[in-house]
């Protein structure tokens, strides 16, 4: 608010262009019209003059009472005016060259104008918050605050987040300075530690963090008129808030629906014209944020949030973002959940004109290849779905029948017999071993995958071992022609695009030689089926699928009868009639280098 009238504004502006350097004198000597009314024409005039005063001006302490007219509250009536002007350089881009001498002496009033909030019945003079904002922004962004001054000034960082924590959106408002300018703190520091800050400065609460950043960006893109910048900034933030080695923050996003609502802002960008501002900066931070996410998240459930809101319709559309987020498909179509979900989608972006563009355009190939692969899993998926659910395999004999005929060991609960006495010869020839680690496992078993999608992602390396029986046999001859086939195991790695088909030799495998386990239990349990594999003379194939699982890998084994190499190969897509698994166990950890 001026503290002059229109009139006296109108004559002091047409006296700064008759005689600037008379109107820049008085200005430097203190007179506040001609300070606002510079700071009101700054697109035409630099402010070097403002810059030098307001960096020489005392800050007035607020402890200390003062009264209108004081030299403190003079002080106070210049400033506002000066930031102002500085405000106004930063929106028209105009050269700043005095910031880089000056910034310790702007940034001490804007520490005095963010804590001037808190006291309401002071006669000084206020700045707007989003003045103040604007101005840090630009001292950041710009790098006149060296990157060292902002990771090592404690109050750079309480400022940035006061100013966020108190932005509130108008529809007035083109741009969201409050979150620009703590974008701009974080832009110059990727440490964990300036995260854990501003969660401190929040209260202490990652929760409250996490929910204002995505609940702000929810709002804006779900408005009547949703504005590309500000959806641009909050988009920024959210990324700039996940990045670092520490997972709470980014844990905290993903579960107040940042997954969701990052696709969705993904989608909305991705229908607006390529050429508008800000479009591509936006739709790179999107892609980014959800490739990263599923990649340290946990597990499949945030693919499956980001197909349900929308994301294949945003691959359809964009080449660019289909590249980025190529490998994601292959890597992740190895779910069951994941494969109803992309066949389902598929479905309804099937019409004829959605064909005839993607005829047209760069993705064709890679799109086409993408609908193969989705009919090829779903033809398991139906295998699957069609397969009695009440057949059962004995854990010794292998013997199939009814699941009510079957035995449940009645400790562990994981293992089934068909009669007594398989039950004790099991127990002999190592379940006593077992059990108890059975237990813990299922106990501690991989969160990411549910355990349909777990049988899915084994039936399908089966099948797919299976029908690359040609493949496998080449490699076992290359790499290890002095062991038999039945002394070798079969490791399918869904980690790699294209798909991984490799052999290990069963004589000094160990599980710890494919994946660096977190618990000691599931090492041994899965020792133990390698153990069992062993002793069958060739009866049994190992088979060990590697698949993600959001920032882990999930490692699994199952013995299959009768064995693989008795088989040529063929163009099957279930597991064949006849062949049964016997055992699964999910490990979770990092897969090790194999052939």
């Amino acid at each position: 608010m001026s503290l002059f009238s229109d009139a006296e504004l109108a004559r002091a502006t047409r006296t700064l262009h008759r005689n600037p350097a008379q109107a820049l004198m008085r200005a430097r000597e203190g007179s506040i019209i001609d300070i606002e009314t510079i700071s009101k024409n700054a697109d035409s005039l630099p402010m070097i003059q403002t810059i030098d005063l307001i960096e020489a001006l005392k800050v007035p302490d607020l402890h200390i009472p003062t009264a209108p007219g004081s030299p403190s509250t003079l002080a106070v009536d210049r400033a506002v005016p000066s930031l102002l002007g500085l405000g106004y350089l930063a929106q028209t881009m105009s050269p700043l060259d005095m910031y880089s001498r000056a910034w310790r002496g702007v940034l001490k009033w804007l520490f005095f104008f963010d804590e001037l909030y808190a006291y309401p019945n002071t006669c000084y003079r206020k700045a707007t918050r989003n003045t103040v904002a604007l101005v840090l922004h630009t001292l950041v962004q710009a790098r006149f605050i060296p990157a060292s001054a902002v990771t090592n000034t404690p109050e750079i960082v309480a400022l940035a987040t006061s100013l966020w924590l108190n932005e509130h959106s108008a529809p007035s408002m083109t741009h969201p300075v409050g979150s620009s300018a703590l974008v701009s703190i974080l832009h110059a520091s990727t440490a964990d530690a300036l995260r854990a800050e501003i969660v401190r400065l929040a209260g202490g609460s990652v929760e409250r963090v996490a929910k204002l950043a995505v609940s702000r960006l929810q709002l804006e893109i779900e408005s009547e008129d949703p504005r590309s910048q500000m959806i641009s900034v909050y988009t920024d933030l959210v990324c700039h808030l996940s990045l670092g080695q520490g997972h709470t923050l980014r844990d905290a996003l993903l579960h107040q629906a940042g997954m969701s609502i990052m696709t969705k802002t993904l989608l909305l960008t991705s229908q607006r014209t390529a050429s508008e501002s800000f479009i591509m900066d936006t739709l790179a931070a999107c892609v980014s944020y959800i490739r990263d996410s599923i990649e340290a998240g946990e597990g499949v459930w945030w693919v499956q949030q980001a197909l349900r809101a929308g994301l294949l319709q945003v691959l359809r559309r964009y080449y660019f973002t289909s590249l980025r987020m190529s490998s994601l498909g292959p890597r992740y179509m190895v779910y069951k959940s994941i494969v109803g979900i992309v066949h389902a989608a598929l479905t309804e972006l099937e019409t004829r004109a959605h064909q005839a563009r993607i005829a047209r355009s760069v993705f064709a190939d890679p799109w086409q290849s993408l609908h193969r692969l989705v009919l090829d899993r779903v033809a398991l998926k139906h295998t699957m779905d069609n397969t009695p659910k009440n057949v059962g395999v004995c854990s010794n004999c292998d013997k199939r029948i009814s699941k009510e005929d079957l035995k449940k060991c009645s400790r562990c609960h994981a293992v089934l017999c068909c009669s007594r006495n398989c039950q004790r010869t099991d127990w002999e020839q190592g379940h006593n071993r077992e059990c108890a680690l059975h237990t813990r496992v299922n106990e501690n078993r991989v969160k990411g995958a549910s355990k349909q999608d777990r049988r899915y992602n084994l039936r399908l390396a089966v099948s797919l071992a299976e029908r690359g029986i040609s493949q496998v046999r080449a490699l076992a001859a290359f790499y290890f022609p002095d062991i038999p086939l039945s002394k070798l195991g079969v490791r399918v790695d869904f980690t790699k695009v294209p798909l991984g088909l490799g052999l290990f030799p069963l004589a000094d495998y160990r599980a710890s030689d494919s994946v660096e386990f977190s618990d000691p239990d599931t090492a041994a349990l899965e020792d133990g089926i390698v153990e069992r594999v062993r002793a069958s003379n060739g009866r049994i194939t190992l088979v060990e699928a590697v698949a993600s699982c959001g920032r882990i890998r999930h490692v699994a084994k199952v013995r299959v009868v009768p064995s693989l190499w008795e088989r040529e190969d063929r163009n099957v897509r279930g597991v064949p009639e006849g062949r049964r698994l016997i055992e699964d166990v999910g490990a979770t950890g990092q897969p090790t280098d194999e052939r």
